[in-house]
């Protein structure tokens, strides 16, 4: 779980970076904190770290379910193009570049407007 968790914090410091989210002044106080209630937790024996990370992962339960309905919808959206013969569409390669370029466009106009 560690590693994943460096890994979860390193992809969100990239994507606050890269979409000009500033650190808050709190920030070293969130980090000490968490750094002590981990290091807490773990003094509680295997038990106390995982009831931490149950309760940290319950916190956001509502946004994770969210997000996987979401991407399970998406998921279904791209199967059904899939299953009924999106892929065999007349100059399918050609037809497929002009839609997602314009998509990367209009996300790219909306992102600096």
């Amino acid at each position: 779980m560690w590693d994943e968790e460096r890994e979860h914090l390193d992809i969100m410091e990239k994507l606050a970076a890269k979409h000009n989210v500033p650190h808050t002044a709190f920030s070293p106080i969130f980090a000490a904190a968490a750094y002590a209630l981990g290091i807490g937790t773990a003094l509680l024996g295997k038990e106390g770290a995982m009831a931490c990370t149950v309760a940290v992962e319950e916190v956001h339960k509502d946004l994770l379910e969210t997000l996987t309905k979401l991407r399970d919808d998406e998921l279904h959206h791209y199967d059904t193009g899939v299953q009924y013969d999106g892929m065999k569409a007349p100059m399918y390669n050609a037809l497929k570049w002009v839609i997602q370029t314009g998509c990367k466009g209009a996300i790219s106009i909306a992102e600096r407007i």
